[in-house]
């Protein structure tokens, strides 16, 4: 207590919670911390984490919430241990199992690294144990704020506990998945593969790491392929080392995709049908490691799909679905000059209905060519070309472009005829650190004010992350997005999050987090994710479990594959770019498919409804704002619709009513200036239609400038 706190006042109940509440008061006695989660007073539970025998740790943090424990401890402070990644990856392991999240947590730490990491990883309100005024007063006022903000309770160096955080809703990273993240046998840069192996309408995960994986939606194993049941997910031993990533597409015309991955200890492909044989006539040698990604298509017109692949070596590989070399016979397809660490691309660039190969070379070559070895054209940059080429129709008219990277500082985009666009190309930090350099990806990111064109998005290797219109304009908002000062070596993926029709960005950085931004270069709420190690692979997004939400998967340089699921809708005409390559054929090709067994004939690229299917409020940005934000909201119905717009602060005191009129259906967005007034309002897309509408009311609740939460129900309901 103060000094001016009367002794007899009431002691304030400590409200703490996992996916439980959990609430302390005077009438409460013991409370049952559990502390076998700890490295420094259970030699058993280090040598589990030591050893990285988490599934050990976690049943020890089972049996403990078994027998009774009403909050756990966790304490991962070892001399010979990376405390903040064995931090991150245990609470992540503890988030996807409910009987454990169920309870508060107790992050135990002396060092603010591993306090600050653990608190982005928990669910609920949690404790903190513990801080201390060694660093001196601010610091110490520094840290406690930081608590406070992530919502849990403080315990500082004498164990007094601190005062009872202000219950809010805040932007917290989006939990876990049941049954993720699932352990790898090393880190991995491979970029997960999404394939529906079964037809159930649910993918299943592929990915590469020192064995091929796959995994059903809910994490479990899809083919005991090592014989082992302890490890899950393993497909099959017989690549070793994929940084490369898995494609997966039906060679066999039987309605069921085939698996094909690339190896760089082997320096070998192979093809499995889903069941885990062997294709026949697979696997295929090469004369060097492959960290080209293979990318699957007709080329040569025979109605039966060829794998294209690059290799460490000057050579680029094709094979029909048997195994027979397209040309030759060793498979060598062409010897361009320089390596192949670019994943070739497919499409037919000029529509002609024959397939071009779009491939970068080291010696700083990109070519177009066809499945006879022809040159269509090759253009000479002044840099490293790895990078994997993205094709679309970005410019008006006849023909396909070809947007890549090129380690000369630049961004290009290429016409059908090899030629530079006009406005290109475009200035972007591109010198690698070791050979590998981001990726661009083509998504409309304007459709849902109207302009269904193809945007170039590309991020630096400084992590600067642009996206450009057609004409290589800077879109609004991307003059300096940056992922919080990190590097990266990964490739964006480009999808609706939430199903609202605006498209969002996500991308990996060697910080350890996957960023997310809205079309206009503000971040997305949920994010960074933090995971424990680099985040160096492109995520895919789906709707893994078939609830409607929207599911991201990400594999880490942490050795895990996680998954997590978006609040929102999923509408699967929103997903742009939601894979590495675009889809699970691998083609690079904006309007191919993203998840189909067979090689449909081209379509365009998906654009976002323009009518609304239900009526939502979005997370306000930017937030915290000053000194106005911009608030955006969907209106859905038959007609003119009643619309009501209702701001409170956490009290649930009103604010402000910004928006109070009539609306026809569409997409809106309201910038308020935080006294109680709408700044200005605007329609972000017209649409017309009949009328006969419901109404509809939305209430956003507010507290120092900065917008929490919100909740919306429609058809005259308050």
């Amino acid at each position: 207590m103060t000094p001016d706190t009367p002794a007899d006042a009431p002691i304030q109940p400590l409200q703490l919670s996992g996916l439980e509440p959990l609430t302390l008061n005077e009438r409460s006695l013991f409370v049952n911390i559990g502390e076998r989660t700890n490295v420094t007073g259970s030699k058993a539970f280090a040598r589990m984490v030591l050893e990285g025998r988490y599934e050990d740790a976690l049943s020890v943090a089972r049996q403990q919430v078994e027998n009774g424990a009403q909050i756990i401890d966790i304490n991962m402070d070892e001399a010979m241990l990376d405390s903040k990644a064995a931090m991150v990856r245990f609470l992540s392991l503890i988030a996807s199992e409910p009987e454990i999240a169920r309870v508060p947590i107790m992050i135990d730490s002396s060092k603010w690294s591993v306090i600050e990491a653990g608190l982005k990883c928990i669910q609920g309100k949690g404790i903190v144990n513990s801080i201390s005024l060694k660093e001196g007063p601010a610091e110490f006022k520094r840290q406690a704020t930081l608590i406070r903000r992530y919502g849990a309770a403080a315990v500082d160096s004498g164990g007094n506990e601190g005062l009872v955080s202000v219950s809010t809703v805040a932007s917290t990273s989006p939990p876990a998945l049941t049954g993720w993240p699932e352990p790898l046998g090393e880190a991995t840069s491979s970029n997960v593969c999404l394939s529906d192996l079964d037809g159930d309408g649910k993918p299943e995960v592929l990915v590469g790491a020192e064995y091929l994986y796959v995994f059903r939606p809910d994490g479990t194993d899809w083919f005991n392929g090592d014989g082992n049941a302890v490890t899950t997910g393993v497909f099959s031993t017989a690549l070793h080392h994929i940084p490369s990533s898995p494609a997966a597409a039906d060679l066999d015309g039987d309605g069921i995709p085939e698996i094909i991955a690339a190896s760089w200890n082997d320096s070998t492909v192979a093809v499995w049908h889903a069941n885990g044989a062997m294709v026949p006539g697979w696997p295929r040698k090469g004369s060097a490691p492959f960290w080209s990604v293979p990318a699957v298509g007709d080329i040569d017109g025979d109605g039966s799909a060829e794998i294209v692949v690059g290799s460490n070596t000057s050579k680029l590989y094709a094979w029909h679905r048997d195994g027979t070399p397209l040309r030759g016979t060793t498979g060598v397809l062409f010897a361009p000059i320089g390596t192949v660490i670019s994943s070739p691309a497919i499409g037919d660039l000029n529509g002609d209905g024959v397939r071009e190969i779009v491939f970068g070379t080291s010696a700083g070559h990109v070519y177009a060519i066809h499945a006879d070895s022809t040159i269509v054209w090759d253009v000479a940059l002044s840099g490293l070309a790895s990078s994997s080429p993205a094709i679309g129709s970005i410019l008006p008219g006849g023909g396909l472009e070809v947007a890549v990277s090129c380690a000369n500082d630049s961004v290009y985009v290429l016409t059908s005829a090899g030629v530079r666009a006009p406005g290109w190309p475009r200035p972007l930090e591109l010198t690698p650190g070791n050979g590998r350099v981001p990726s661009p990806v083509l998504a409309p990111l304007l459709a849902n004010l109207g302009d269904s064109r193809l945007d170039v998005v590309a991020c630096g290797v400084d992590g600067h992350l642009v996206a450009w219109d057609p004409n290589g304009n800077i879109l609004s908002g991307f003059t300096n997005v940056t992922l919080g000062g990190a590097l990266t070596e990964a490739s964006p993926a480009v999808v609706d999050l939430d199903g609202d029709g605006m498209l969002e960005i996500l991308i990996g950085a060697e910080d350890r987090k996957l960023y997310g931004f809205h079309r206009d270069g503000t971040p997305v709420s949920g994010f960074p994710i933090e995971i424990g190690a680099e985040a160096r692979s492109t995520p895919a997004v789906w709707d893994l479990d078939g609830d409607g939400a929207t599911d991201i998967v990400l594999a880490g340089w942490d050795g895990l594959v996680h998954a997590w699921r978006y609040p929102g809708s999923f509408h699967a005409n929103g997903m742009a770019w939601p894979m590495f390559h675009h889809d699970n054929w691998r083609t690079g090709y904006a309007s191919f498919p993203v998840l189909t067994s067979v090689d449909p004939p081209p379509q365009g690229p998906p654009v976002p409804a323009a009518t609304p299917r239900a009526s939502k409020l979005g997370q306000n940005r930017p937030n915290p704002f000053n000194p106005v934000t911009t608030i955006a909201y969907a209106v859905a119905g038959r007609g003119p619709t009643p619309v009501k717009i209702q701001i409170f602060d956490v009290r649930g005191r009103l604010i402000a009513t910004p928006v109070s009129r009539v609306l026809d259906p569409g997409y809106y967005e309201l910038r308020w200036d935080g006294r109680g007034r709408a700044v200005s309002w605007r329609r972000r897309r017209p649409v017309r239609v009949p009328r006969g509408g419901r109404g509809g009311y939305a209430h956003l609740v507010v507290a120092d400038c900065a917008c929490f939460g919100f909740a919306c129900c429609s058809g005259g309901e308050d």
